[in-house]
Order: structure tokens, then sequence, then C-alpha cells
């Protein structure tokens, strides 16, 4: 299933992966090799699996088959500032700050607030099309990558990474198709409990579904990011 990491804005951050440890709930983990360096990554997709010690838990068991069984010498990891928690659980289990990057990560929340139809060519627009893109493509597994907003209990399309392609949605294209694991979203992580097979213009699809809210500059939620994992089917 779907991770989904989301960074206090205006810069937010996107992670998808596979399940870790065979865990349902908590997705993604990830060794990346390379001269006796990993990094890592974690998170609880159900948050009523919260504050129970579960993260911390596969973070140590990691850390341990990293160095004890892989032999290796670096552990690292990114964390969202805001995310005291997750900090805490960190810090529990040996790892330090070494510093911090700005304006690193991958969605503009404020651009989301303020986006509207008609300004599906300007660079604010582009720029988040192109980085839903970029990662989409980089995840092999992921297939749709798109961007929502709540308007007054209207739920209505932003930003899709296949802008432009036929039958996407644009800005402001209302979404009548919204369930509670999608309004959900607008408020922390979420995800479907199962796979649906959908069709979207002419693709007929097999996908599971995760979402989390995207933030604004003063931390404020102003919508939400859409992850679809699965296949496409031939036609």
């Amino acid at each position: 299933m779907a991770g989904i990491i989301i960074s206090l804005g205006p810069w937010n951050w996107l992670i998808a992966g596979m399940v870790l440890l065979g865990l349902e709930l908590i997705a993604p983990g990830m060794f990346l090799l390379w001269l006796g360096i990993a990094a890592l990554a974690v998170g609880i997709d159900d948050p009523r699996r919260l504050g129970q010690g579960l993260g911390t838990e596969a973070i140590r068991l990691v850390a341990a088959y990293a160095f004890d069984v892989l032999g290796l010498r670096r552990l690292s990891l990114h964390v969202l500032a805001f995310n005291t928690r997750a900090i805490r659980s960190y810090e529990s289990c040996g790892f330090v700050v070494e510093g911090r990057e700005r304006r690193a990560a991958l969605i503009d929340g404020d651009a989301i607030a303020t986006l509207k139809p008609g300004d599906k060519k300007t660079p604010a627009f582009t720029a988040i099309r192109d980085r839903l893109a970029a990662f989409r493509d980089a995840n092999p597994g992921v297939i749709y990558v798109y961007t929502m907003r709540n308007v007054n209990g209207t739920v209505e399309y932003v930003v899709d990474a296949d802008y432009g392609s036929v039958d996407t949605p644009g800005i402001g294209e209302v979404c009548n198709d919204t369930g509670a694991a999608m309004l959900a979203g607008f408020k922390e992580a979420s995800a479907e409990s199962a796979f649906v097979t959908e069709q979207w213009g002419n693709e007929t699809a097999t996908v599971l579904s995760g979402y989390a809210p995207i933030r604004d500059a003063v931390g404020a939620v102003v919508g939400l990011v859409g992850v679809d994992m699965g296949i496409v089917h031939e036609s």
C-alpha cells in the first residue's frame, strides 16, 4: 500500500513505497545501499495505530538489521520539522539532528490554495504538475498523482500529474466520487481499505489510493495530495 508523508508548507514532501516487514500499517521502508550507507523512511498509515510504539519498534528492528546483519556504517533519514512525534521516536532510537534543509520538498501549498481556472500555464501550476509527474515516473507502481482542495464542502481538483492528456480534470473541476478515506485526507494521512477497479476516460485501472493534507506557509490545510498505486489494464 502507499505510504504518504506531507510536510508543513509551503513546500510539502511526498513519499510512496512498499509495505515494511509485512505489516499493513507500516510504509514505506527501503534501504538504499551504497558503500555501507543506507537511508530509511517509515510512517504509520492508520492514525488509529499512532502512539502505540509501532513506528519506534519498526525503526529499532530496521536499525538492528542494518548494523548487525548488513554491517552498515551509517543509517540516515529525513523528518518533517513539525513532526515532533516522529522526532522523539527517532531520537529515542539514537538518531541525532545533523542539519536542516530549506525548501527541499515537493508541493507548494500556497500555490495550491490560490490556483484558479485559467492558471494552467502559470509557472506555479506547471512546476507542481512537473514535480508530480517526475515523482510518479520515478516510482514504479504509482500510476496517478493529483492534488485536490475542499471549497465549502465541494471537493475539486487542482493539479494533476497528467494534466494536458485526454480526460484529465482541470483546475476547479468538481470531484463527485468522494468517500470517507478521501475526506479524511484533508485532516491527516489516510488510505482506502481495498483496491478498486474503475475507468477513467479511456483507461481501466485497479488501484489503491492514499491521501494526505497539504499545508500552506502558516500550517493551514489547503488541500490534499492523492497517490494511486496499481496497474492499468490493457485494452
